[in-house]
């Protein structure tokens, strides 16, 4: 008995709420009042921008990692050569030596900018 109770007051609850409006009633009741509205987004402008501005917003060069595995002596050798150069880094290291062949290497290779996180202000 309480089941049909329940199920007669859910019926007639539905019964009572007004029919929903198609979307193409309800844009067509709102256009009138935000016709004069100003949009979110601007008109587009023409940007004018300076050269230094154009080469802040140049990507800087993207950047791969490479891992290989080596002996515990070739580590040691790699270790040294880059230590004899002023602790330079392997990445330096390796950069130096294939210039030093003929091969083109970009700048960042050459002297990548300083990445470490610091305390020193």
């Amino acid at each position: 008995m309480a089941g049909l109770k329940a199920k007669a007051l859910t019926t007639s609850a539905l019964e009572e709420e007004p029919p929903r409006e198609s979307a193409q009633e309800l844009t067509s009741r709102l256009r009138g009042a935000v016709q004069n509205l100003p949009s979110a987004r601007p008109p587009d402008a023409p940007v004018v921008t300076s050269p230094e501005q154009q080469a802040v917003k140049q990507p800087l060069p993207t950047s791969m990692q490479i891992n290989f595995r080596a002996s515990p002596a070739m580590a040691k050798v790699l270790h040294e050569l880059q230590r004899d150069a002023g602790n330079i880094g392997i990445r330096r290291l390796i950069a130096r030596m294939l210039a030093e062949k003929g091969h083109e290497i970009p700048e960042e290779d050459l002297s990548p900018k300083f990445t470490r996180r610091s305390y020193d202000y």
